[in-house]
């Protein structure tokens, strides 16, 4: 018997002595695999978080300019409070004036061969009173900051929604046309108008040439015969007024004299394009989604 449970002590020692190598080799192969984990896991987080900021920046850079709304220049009056509710509660405000400022910046600067306005910063206020215009564009503080100032007027509005949309259209894209001075105020007015028009607003219903004595008027439907007559020609004739206004510009951006080409506009067979307003609404909601 003792010869027996001599033979049986090896046998449960080297069982002992196995499993305790065993869950031995288990700990290390665990604690060797911790810190390796644990570096993934710090690496992953911060590809992740590099995405992420990425992501931020060029949402950042993709918005361009900055916007903002200023509070009424009269706070306490009725118009005040409705713009408040249906403008500047709900952010409504800051996406009409991002969204015309994209709008015309794409349209005047397609690309690296029109050197864009210097553009920073546009602001929204409702004045305190009527003005002679739904809307009028004055210097900020800074070069580079406008402010488009709301008429008191266009909170009464029926649809007080459109009216200011197509206010501040006409308005932003105003102000990113290049006027070193000298171009023609119709002409000016003519190509906010189209690209007011070109958003889905019909044209301001002030809009007149104002020049008499011209043997053509500058309008937005003309701007839009000559636009679709040469494509491009809208950049091209902001860029040209960068270098200043000369009678050659607008022919230059045109490719041919525009004398000529407002009177086959003029003419029965020139295909005024009055008629095609009614598509205007559609193109532009067309765009719209496209921005």
């Amino acid at each position: 018997m003792s010869t027996s449970n001599d033979q049986e002590e090896p046998l449960i020692s080297t069982t002992s002595s196995s499993s305790s190598s065993s869950s031995s080799s288990f700990s290390s192969s665990f604690s060797a695999s911790t810190p390796t984990l644990a570096i993934i896991l710090t690496r992953l987080t911060a590809t992740i978080t590099l995405v992420v900021l990425s992501l931020w920046a060029n949402y950042e850079a993709s918005k361009g300019v900055g916007i903002s709304v200023i509070s009424s220049a009269a706070p306490s009056s009725a118009a005040a409070r409705r713009f408040d509710l249906l403008f500047v509660s709900n952010g409504r405000a800051h996406r009409i004036l991002h969204r015309a400022s994209r709008f015309a910046e794409k349209a005047l600067y397609p690309d690296d061969r029109f050197p864009r306005k210097p553009v920073d910063r546009i602001a929204m206020q409702l004045a305190s009173v009527d003005l002679t215009s739904m809307a009028s564009v004055r210097p900020g503080a800074a070069s580079g900051e406008y402010v488009v100032l709301l008429s008191l007027a266009v909170m009464s509005a029926a649809d007080a929604d459109a009216a200011v949309s197509a206010a501040v259209h006409r308005s932003v894209a105003r102000l990113w046309l290049w006027d070193e001075g000298g171009a023609p105020g119709s002409l000016m007015e003519a190509m906010a108008d189209y690209l007011a028009a070109e958003a889905g607003f019909l044209p301001s219903p002030n809009s007149t040439c104002g020049e008499s004595g011209r043997c053509w008027c500058w309008s937005a439907e003309f701007v839009r015969y000559c636009e679709e007559r040469e494509l491009g020609f809208v950049a091209r004739l902001n860029r040209g007024m960068r270098q200043g206004w000369t009678e050659f510009t607008a022919d230059h951006a045109l490719g041919s004299p525009v004398k000529q080409a407002y009177a086959e506009f003029r003419s029965p067979a020139g295909g005024n394009l009055e008629q095609s307003g009614n598509s205007t609404s559609d193109r532009g909601e067309e765009r719209q989604r496209s921005l």
